[in-house]
């Protein structure tokens, strides 16, 4: 019984590096080249599971792409439905988002000590009712996010919409 454990171990762990070689391969293909990796991610999803896990991936990404010796320059910009996820203000909210809206919060402080520019539109946090003294400072307001999304894709940043 022990030796089939172990070679079910054994087994599962050749698989492991073995993935984790051909994805080693394939993101050194997609990066030959690259120095800076610049990116902007449209971030308009109202669900506050959704959107956690979205800053988690963008924060993810950011530490792939360190570790794969690029330089990551990101900007997140929130409009839409997602503008609402980062006020101080949970009216509305249930108490199983609670604990998502906790890690949008945590997520939002980590991006900004990485240096990953945040900007929240304003027409959105009007449409939406959003306080913008609700709003974290580590959040740049913008006037208008479509703006800011066709200035940094001419500027050369690859646009993530993550609706």
């Amino acid at each position: 019984m022990k030796i089939r454990k172990c070679s079910a171990l054994f087994f599962t762990a050749c698989l492991s590096l073995v993935f984790s070689s051909v994805l080693t391969a394939q993101e050194i293909e997609a990066l030959k080249g690259v120095e800076t990796a610049k990116a902007i991610f449209d971030v308009r999803n109202g669900n506050p599971q959704k959107t956690a896990r979205i800053l988690h991936l963008i924060q993810q990404t950011y530490n792939d792409l360190q570790a794969a010796g690029k330089k990551p320059d990101f900007k997140v910009v929130f409009m839409g439905p997602s503008v609402k996820l980062l006020s101080s203000n949970r009216e509305g909210f249930s108490e199983e988002d609670r604990k998502p809206l906790d890690a949008i919060v945590e997520s939002i402080s980590g991006l900004s000590k990485a240096g990953i520019g945040m900007e929240i539109c304003r027409v959105a946090m009007k449409s939406a009712e959003v306080d913008p003294e609700t709003v974290s400072g580590e959040i740049t307001p913008v006037d208008n996010g479509w703006v800011s999304s066709i200035g940094y894709q001419l500027q050369g940043y690859a646009l993530l919409p993550l609706y």
